[in-house]
C-alpha cells in the first residue's frame, strides 16, 4: 500500500494494521495511543482502491463515532490502527508519515507494537511512557496517555 503525499510504501501483513506496519518498518504514522484506537491522531483517508481495505469493525466505527468530530469521520476516513489490508493496490493520504531517518521522533527509542502487543500496555514507547507511567496506569486504571498528559503538565509548573 501507499501513503500519499509522502508517496511511502508499506508492506502489510496479514491480520497486521496499517499503523502497526508502518511502526515496524521505522515509519512514523502520527499517534499517541500507540494503537489503542483511543487518540484519534492516526486517523487516515483512503484515496485510492478502497476495496483494497477490509471493512470498518464495529470496534472502529464506535471508537470514531465517541472521539471524533462528525465532520471528520465521514468515509473514507479510517483509523491506521484498525484499518487492514485485504490486497495490494490501497493508497491512502496521511500527512506526517515519514521514515524515521535522520530525526529523532520517539520511533528510535520506541518499543515498536507487534500483532500480538497491540492493545496491550506493552505498545506504549519507551522514552514517552515508562515502567513507572504503565505501573501508575495499571493502579489508578487511567489511561496511559492521561498518565503521560499529568507528568507533562507537571513540569511544566
Amino acid at each position: 500500500m501507499t501513503v500519499e503525499p509522502s508517496g511511502i510504501r508499506i508492506e502489510v501483513h496479514e491480520k497486521e494494521s496499517v499503523a502497526a506496519a508502518a511502526w515496524r518498518q521505522g515509519i512514523t504514522w502520527p499517534t499517541k495511543c500507540w494503537g489503542q484506537a483511543e487518540c484519534m491522531s492516526c486517523f487516515t483517508k483512503i484515496v485510492g482502491d478502497e476495496l483494497a481495505a477490509e471493512p470498518m469493525t464495529q470496534e472502529e466505527s464506535d471508537a470514531m463515532r465517541l472521539r471524533m468530530a462528525k465532520r471528520v469521520r465521514s468515509p473514507p476516513v479510517r483509523l491506521a490502527c484498525r484499518l487492514h489490508v485485504k490486497k495490494d493496490g490501497l493508497v491512502l493520504e496521511k500527512r506526517g508519515v515519514r521514515t524515521a531517518t535522520g530525526t529523532d521522533n520517539n520511533m528510535t527509542r520506541a518499543r515498536q507494537p507487534t500483532p500480538e502487543s497491540e492493545g496491550t500496555w506493552g505498545a506504549s514507547p519507551e522514552g514517552v511512557l515508562n515502567d513507572s507511567h504503565i505501573d501508575d496506569c495499571r493502579e489508578s486504571g487511567r489511561r496511559p496517555a492521561d498518565v503521560h498528559d499529568d507528568d507533562a503538565r507537571r513540569r511544566l509548573r
